[in-house]
């Protein structure tokens, strides 16, 4: 099959994927559970690469995906899709953020405007008083939810930072 139309079928499944998660009679952890098994089945049979024990830093880093994948499921299935997914995109402003925390680098003042006007537009997800539907019964809570998924992806594209130093690091010295 061609690339291409590989890729067109992903999007069209990514696409989906919202309304699966609130269609989808599972509760939040279980169904978290069942994408990550399968996902974990998937990569194994596919990458013999992943077959390997990771070093304790790959299991630190794993674990941040694992808080975006069960925060942005449980998040879906308590508030809209939408906010679901604009607030998990929140990432940028923690990856903006946490470096100088985590990798001992310093902000840039350029990215300051932008982070702030993002951070802004952001704001309006909590303004108002949403009305609760089947399908989002807790939008409020789940907003927050929502935020910590973005917390948990940029610490997820943080921690593939770190990795990527990590073996650059390690390829120096063999």
């Amino acid at each position: 099959m061609k690339a291409s139309l590989l890729i067109i079928a992903a999007a069209v499944l990514m696409s989906f994927g919202g309304l699966e998660i609130k269609w989808c009679g599972f509760p939040p952890w279980q169904l978290a559970g069942l994408r990550g098994g399968i996902a974990a089945l998937v990569v194994l049979l596919l990458v013999p690469e992943a077959r390997r024990i990771g070093s304790w830093k790959v299991w630190v880093v794993s674990c941040a995906l694992a808080g975006t994948t069960v925060c942005f499921i449980w998040s879906n299935k308590t508030t809209t899709a939408a906010n679901a997914i604009h607030l998990q995109y929140t990432a940028p402003l923690w990856v903006l953020a946490l470096p100088p925390l985590l990798l001992g680098e310093r902000i840039k003042v350029r990215d300051l405007g932008l982070a702030a006007v993002f951070g802004f537009g952001m704001l309006f997800i909590f303004i108002g008083t949403p009305t609760a539907t089947d399908l989002s019964p807790l939008i409020a809570a789940g907003n927050w939810i929502a935020l910590l998924a973005g917390f948990f992806y940029g610490l997820l594209i943080l921690g593939l930072r770190w990795l990527r130093g990590a073996q650059a690091v390690v390829a120096c010295l063999e």
